[in-house]
């Protein structure tokens, strides 16, 4: 470029002029960084030893720290140590990623109470996930003895009811298919989320810890009493002469109209809950429509017929026909 062109002055200039602007940016930033430190020191107490200004925190600072007339006049502060420190007891709080209510966020419990506490000190881990994973071990470590004692003294009261070993035996288990449906039809609902815009909620990939064991009581008490109804009249039916085949068939028909009566209001009832705002309720309406309908109709019209003419005579085994009505037979064969 010739000299005394713009271009060349321009390419002269530029980079001196850079240079000196450069340099006066970092005087200035150096002005302004040593005016804030001393404004700094000017605001700001000399700190205690241990006490630290730099953002890292010790035990020993913090108690330090509190130490200080400032922090001892803060009533703010004051209230923020109280709610955290209570004579020889420290609240620690914990916050972690997870939904309170999942297994990964119990595993975080049983995780914070592996911790080997300080000697001569304890840790007491609580909250929303602790409360829950100790509500529900607690729920469940008893559940299996209130699930023997309600199927124990169902089969007993059938077993000197009708005084046969086999249709307890064979009721419990029904009712056990009936109960299992319901469980199923409210996993695949409630906690797979299928139908959640037609009975408008928001699937929480979980059922309630306690909807598993109500549902059982309701559900064996209720499934319980259509068994009592349709073993009545069949054992009514072989008390009076009948064969075992033609007992169950008599029964069955004499049954089959107050049964389906029942079930169908008892279905219409429960399935309306399906329809309320509160998701417990809701698998409670449903779990109970679904174990009702399948026991009135497959279990009660198929299995247990079915069941009872494969059994043939030891569906009466050990009690058979009552003394009376042997005796009445034989008059008649003489």
């Amino acid at each position: 470029v010739p000299p005394g062109t713009e271009e060349r002055v321009r390419a002269e200039v530029e980079p001196r002029v850079a240079e000196e602007v450069r340099a006066a940016e970092g005087e200035i930033r150096a002005e302004v960084e040593r005016r804030v430190a001393d404004e700094v020191d000017r605001r700001v107490p000399e700190l205690p030893e241990g006490v630290s200004a730099d953002g890292d925190v010790t035990p020993e600072g913090v108690a330090n720290f509190l130490k200080l007339p400032a922090a001892r006049e803060s009533e703010d502060l004051r209230n923020a140590v109280d709610s955290y420190v209570a004579g020889d007891r420290t609240l620690i709080r914990a916050v972690t990623e997870q939904n309170p209510y999942t297994q990964r966020a119990y595993g975080a419990v049983d995780a914070v109470r592996a911790v080997d506490a300080p000697e001569g000190t304890s840790f007491l881990v609580g909250g929303l996930s602790a409360g829950q994973k100790d509500f529900i071990e607690s729920l469940y470590k008893k559940a299996p003895l209130a699930a023997g004692f309600v199927i124990g003294v169902t089969y007993l009261i059938l077993l000197f009811t009708f005084r046969s070993v086999l249709l307890p035996l064979k009721a419990v288990i029904v009712n056990i298919l009936s109960l299992t449906a319901s469980y199923g039809a409210v996993v695949f609902v409630f906690q797979d989320g299928n139908f959640s815009g037609l009975l408008n909620f928001t699937p929480l990939g979980f059922v309630d810890a306690t909807l598993p064991i109500l549902m059982f009581c309701t559900i064996f008490g209720v499934s319980m009493d259509y068994e009592v109804f349709l073993l009545s009249r069949i054992r009514e039916a072989y008390e009076n002469g009948d064969s075992n085949t033609a007992s169950v068939s008599k029964g069955l028909v004499a049954t089959a109209g107050i049964i389906t009566s029942a079930a169908a209001i008892i279905i219409v009832v429960t399935g309306a809950f399906a329809f309320t705002g509160i998701i417990l309720t809701k698998a409670v309406g449903l779990g109970l429509a679904v174990a009702v309908f399948v026991d009135a109709t497959v279990i009660r019209i198929l299995l247990v017929p079915a069941t009872m003419r494969v059994l043939g005579d030891w569906n009466w085994w050990p009690g058979g026909r009552k003394a009376t009505f042997r005796a009445d037979a034989e008059a008649r064969r003489h």
